[in-house]
């Protein structure tokens, strides 16, 4: 028996770093598995939580059943951070709770990612003799909201929301918390990689699992279900069932037929729908494409494809499918060492023609990263290239500089930045080349070497003025491209598929009608739900992010619970 792995691969690292024999490798920005080295042994399946592995060998059919009826208080559908939240809250505040995921593994697009902020966790800051403090997130939502924000009770309300979730998650057992390594109250809570839980072997920071993301999700799951909530995987919410106008039950699918599962209030924790590629095309037709690699990376789970935003749409509520957007630089899932050296301010792109396309350190540098947005210029000149690339140009003194700068990695040691180097620019894929001459490094890019060579001249010409009049660059941060030999490395788009449209909620993640009124009992959150960073729509202060959907969860079982009880 073989194993192989199917489209939409994130390239975690998991089963690569975890395969004894050696087989898993990245070709095309996406891991295989070399079919004449696979031992059969299965440990690369248990490992890949999107279930993408499939064996050679034809899967059993499954076992048809009769539709099952089921009744509970909560429905919960999607077992992300959303719905691992709530359920986990739902069970803590005896609510009787089934939870329901598409995907054989629970966890969603949370389980890959990491940071979070956590305002107004007063009992776990005061363990550290230290103030929880939300006013600065009040006013960064301010600053932040366009057209204003007049309700200042309820924006302090949502925002300490976050800080209630860390405070209930730290009593439920001091051990959830024990990775954290917290700084200043209301920045970014950082995640002690030495205590990382899964896939420890893995020292690329640009992805997980095994940072916040998965362990706390992890950590609610089993909450919830030592707590008695009822689980069902491979379970897809397909569509609500109403009553003279009331929302009752959902139909559900599952490998051997369905579920109508009656409840009394429901959440849609469904996800995006950014692995819709119609929808996506719908979007922009460059971000979906043949070749895989010209498709941008979308680090997110195969069945984020917007199940609740069609459930609502048949009630009749409004959907935002007009959003989305891409972001880049990325030179995930390649090397670790080169993903950081896209961060300098002195780093140099040219489009696969060769010629200069953007000058990243304009467009905001913030703790030494790139700030990327929907569409900002960089991800905007990728999304347009035929091949879905652009390059970082260097030369060998660049390189020193930058692989200089790189931090240690998650295990204290320090990156071995030149030998990620040479072994990219080894490979036949796409990531990276080497050469003596610009010429001949244009010739392994498939440039036409006069454009490289006449983008260098024109770029060392401005470095030796001190202005550059082309591209803006900041004086300080020229240096020319004069020593061989010479390095490009491929870089591309991706998105996490952080919601930029969806379901439409009001402030208190009650799913909205046509005319603007709440559906009783339903509620929507995460990447499912409509909601803004800058606009006041939606709960504000209590919407985006990791710890956003987390304390969202727990709020809306809280919202739930009042309702049920009403």
């Amino acid at each position: 028996m073989a194993y192989y792995i199917e489209k939409g691969c994130i390239g975690c690292h998991y089963c690569e770093l975890e395969c004894p024999a050696g087989a898993i490798y990245i070709r095309q920005g996406f891991n295989q598995i070399d079919q004449d080295k696979c031992i059969g042994c299965g440990e690369c399946v248990d490992r890949c939580n999107l279930d993408l592995i499939r064996s050679t060998e034809p899967a059993p059919a499954p076992e048809p059943h009769e539709p099952t009826i089921l009744t509970c208080e909560l429905l919960v559908m999607g077992a992300g951070g959303v719905g691992t939240g709530a359920a986990a809250r739902a069970a803590d505040r005896g609510i009787d709770t089934i939870l329901i995921e598409a995907a054989k593994h629970y966890g969603g697009g949370t389980w890959f990612a990491h940071g979070g902020q956590f305002p107004g966790a007063k009992n776990y800051y005061a363990k550290l003799g230290k103030e929880a403090d939300i006013e600065p997130q009040v006013q960064f939502w301010l600053r932040n909201q366009k057209n204003g924000y007049k309700n200042m009770d309820k924006l302090r309300s949502n925002i300490a929301a976050n800080g209630e979730f860390l405070d209930w998650f730290d009593a439920l057992d001091p051990r959830n918390t024990a990775p954290f390594a917290p700084g200043k109250p209301g920045t970014p809570m950082p995640f002690d990689m030495s205590q990382r839980h899964i896939n420890g072997k893995s020292n690329d920071d640009s992805i997980g699992p095994g940072w916040m993301g998965s362990w706390i999700t992890q950590r609610l799951f089993e909450t919830a279900i030592e707590k008695g909530i009822r689980y069902y995987n491979l379970t897809r919410a397909v569509e609500f069932l109403t009553e003279n106008g009331s929302v009752v039950a959902v139909r559900a699918t599952d490998p051997g037929g369905e579920k109508i599962i009656y409840a009394k209030a429901f959440l849609l924790g469904t996800g995006g729908y950014i692995m819709n590629d119609e929808r996506m095309k719908a979007i922009d037709p460059d971000m979906i494409r043949d070749d895989p690699v010209a498709t941008y990376l979308r680090l997110n789970v195969p069945t984020n494809r917007g199940d609740g935003h069609e459930m609502v749409e048949k009630l009749g509520s409004p959907v935002d499918y007009g959003s989305g957007g891409t972001r880049g630089p990325t030179h995930h899932p390649w090397s670790y060492a080169v993903n950081m050296m896209l961060m300098n301010p002195e780093a140099l792109y040219v489009d696969e023609n060769g010629s200069r396309c953007f000058e990243l350190s304009n467009e905001g540098m913030g703790g030494g990263a790139p700030m990327h947005g929907p569409n900002c210029l960089a991800s905007e000149v990728i999304l347009r290239q035929r091949s879905g690339l652009c390059y970082l140009l260097m030369d060998s003194e660049m390189l020193e500089l930058f692989g200089g700068r790189i931090r240690p990695l998650d295990n204290g040691r320090e990156c071995p930045w030149r030998d990620e180097v040479e072994a990219e620019c080894a490979l036949e894929d796409v990531p990276g080349r080497k050469a003596d001459t610009i010429p001949a490094l244009a010739e392994k890019l498939g440039m036409d070497p006069a454009v490289l060579q006449a983008t260098v001249d024109r770029f060392n010409a401005l470095c030796a003025a001190g202005n550059d009049e082309d591209f803006g660059k900041d004086p300080e941060h020229m240096k020319p491209i004069e020593t061989g030999p010479f390095y490009a490395f491929a870089v591309r788009n991706f998105d996490n598929g952080a919601s930029r449209g969806g379901i439409s909620i009001d402030e208190d993640f009650r799913v909205l009608r046509l005319d603007g009124t709440p559906i009783p009992g339903v509620y929507a959150s995460g990447d499912a739900a409509t909601y803004s960073w800058t606009e006041n729509v939606g709960p504000v202060g209590l919407c985006g992010g990791l710890a956003g959907s987390w304390a969202s969860g727990y709020h809306i079982a809280e919202l739930a619970k009042t309702y049920i009880e009403s």
